[in-house]
């Protein structure tokens, strides 16, 4: 029988959606499929809708909850975000979470102890997947403070612009792991994912995220033959013109004049 990790999704497969393999009980704690019996037995609720949830646990398809018979929800989207951000939650309470790099983009950076973890609380107007209490060490400080530090979990879908400019206008760091590529992962391999392996990035940080710029060719410019001349998109116009002046093109032969009786 195939087996569905904690996201939803069966292990090793490549293709089908995401099912509901957590539910709510009467004290607000999500418990797994597989910690119940079968039916309405279960005695859970949706965690978007509230409405009651079926067991699915029969012999041969993959273990999930179903909504039960006369449920209006016509989309468990929102159920399906919060499994992977109580997944999320189990997995960082208590670790340690690695950051992205505060100086390039697309690079690591330090990893930071997780002290407290809540699941899709407001700040302002903007509502993170996680809230977490982290113990920061901020440049050139040798003491640590704690902080709080958003986290957006991606499955299918990441932060917009629009949930972006929310964390600016809060001033809320945020960063946003990307598990769209551990979807039919065991849950060992998501939850190492999730702590540090994922790719990883900043929503929102105090200061600017350069870019990396690409090396330029460095030393005397040969009399004759070429080298590769970078793109000046892959630069600022700054370095582009610095780059310019230190290697010039060579200059265009000079076109001769035809003959008078030719013209």
């Amino acid at each position: 029988m195939k087996v569905r990790n904690a996201l939803g999704y069966v292990i090793g497969g490549d293709d089908g959606d995401a099912r509901l393999v957590l539910g709510r009980n009467l004290a607000g704690e999500l418990i797994g499929i597989d910690e119940v019996g079968s039916g309405l037995a279960c005695a859970l609720t949706c965690p978007e809708c509230s409405a009651p949830l079926v067991a699915k646990r029969g012999p041969v398809r993959a273990h999930h909850f179903a909504h039960a018979p006369g449920s209006d929800c016509l989309d468990e989207t929102g159920a399906l975000e919060t499994q992977a951000h109580g997944l999320a939650k189990t997995v960082l309470a208590g670790s340690r979470l690695l950051l992205p790099s505060f100086e390039y983009v697309g690079e690591t950076g330090p990893q930071v102890e997780v002290k407290d973890v809540e699941i899709e609380t407001m700040r302002g107007a903007v509502r993170p997947d996680l809230i977490c209490q982290v113990a920061w060490r901020p440049d050139e400080s040798p003491d640590t403070k704690l902080i709080e530090l958003a986290v957006e979990v991606k499955v299918t879908h990441g932060v917009n612009l629009v949930k972006a400019g929310l964390f600016a206008e809060q001033r809320l760091r945020c960063i946003e792991i990307d598990l769209s590529r551990y979807r039919y992962k065991d849950d060992a391999e998501i939850a190492a994912a999730v702590r540090s392996s994922a790719p990883r990035r900043w929503v929102w940080k105090k200061g600017p995220m350069p870019i990396k710029r690409p090396e330029l060719p460095k030393g005397p410019v040969p009399r004759r033959g070429s080298f590769e001349r970078p793109a000046p998109p892959d630069l600022d116009i700054e370095a582009w013109a610095e780059f310019n002046r230190r290697h010039p093109a060579p200059p265009r032969p000079a076109r001769s004049s035809p003959p008078p009786d030719q013209r």
